[in-house]
């Protein structure tokens, strides 16, 4: 009996942290860190200046941005994420396709470093 009780707290702990994890993304001259928290539904990049929401979660791929424009002016831009090659997809561009971003590259995952601690 106790070493059933030692085996389910031994994987309870891994499970969790399955969903909380960094992203390292590179391609061609362009790195971007991403760190993921699956249960929360929420990432944020860099030093995380600004947590938002994951837009999907499926499990071939996370949507971490999906904008659509909402005015002529606007932006189309998303950021995916495939689950099982790391494949990564970031793209941007303004009204008319001025200032265009198109990367794709890939990511790996490293350990977790959490979200910032909410401002007050």
């Amino acid at each position: 009996m106790r070493r059933i009780i030692i085996i389910l707290g031994l994987l309870s702990g891994p499970a969790m942290a399955a969903d909380q994890f960094d992203l390292v993304c590179r391609a061609r001259q362009v790195q971007e860190h991403y760190r993921v928290d699956l249960t929360n539904e929420q990432w944020c990049a860099g030093d995380c200046d600004r947590i938002r929401d994951i837009i999907d979660i499926s499990p071939e791929e996370i949507v971490l941005d999906d904008h659509e424009p909402t005015f002529g002016g606007d932006y189309r831009g998303w950021i995916r994420v495939d689950r099982t090659s790391g494949y990564w997809t970031w793209y941007n561009s303004g009204a008319q396709g001025v200032g265009r971003l198109d990367v794709n590259g890939t990511c790996k995952i490293a350990p977790y470093s959490g979200m910032p601690p909410p401002e007050r």
